[in-house]
């Protein structure tokens, strides 16, 4: 989950056990026009677009994982400095998370203040907790 990009989308195949990225645009050509797109495209394309077109014509076989989107870090950032530091750092690593290149300012202070390892133990448990329950809103057995 940590490893996603902007305009990939990450699945879980039910019937291999096997995640699989796959960048959005292959999955909108596979949508548009199919046929056109995979007769000009190159031998790796077409396994790209192959497998779009699997996740469009069975949708029942592929689970999307949760997206950056889905996850939101900064919500992790903002709890951790609530409730994992003293109130001075509290405030230092609010401030750092505040308006643009918050993500950049607050892994500054993090490693400044001595919390990198604090924090990645923290975020490294929310991760976790969201992926339990992804699989378990999706029946996927797990080992912790």
């Amino acid at each position: 989950m940590e490893i996603q990009m902007a305009e990939t989308t990450t699945y879980y195949n039910k019937k291999n056990g096997e995640f699989i990225m796959i960048e959005d645009e292959y999955l909108q050509d596979a949508e548009d026009d199919y046929d056109n797109i995979y007769s000009k495209a190159d031998e790796w394309e077409k396994e790209q677009l192959k497998l779009a077109e699997d996740i469009l014509s069975h949708p029942e076989n592929y689970i999307p994982i949760p997206s950056q989107y889905d996850i939101h870090e900064y919500m992790i950032m903002k709890k951790f400095s609530i409730y994992m530091v003293d109130d001075e750092t509290s405030e230092i690593l609010l401030n750092a998370i505040r308006g643009r290149g918050a993500f950049r300012r607050f892994k500054d202070e993090i490693f400044r203040l001595g919390l990198r390892e604090k924090w990645f133990d923290y975020k490294t448990e929310k991760y976790k907790e969201i992926a339990i329950e992804w699989c378990e809103k999706h029946g996927i057995e797990y080992e912790e």
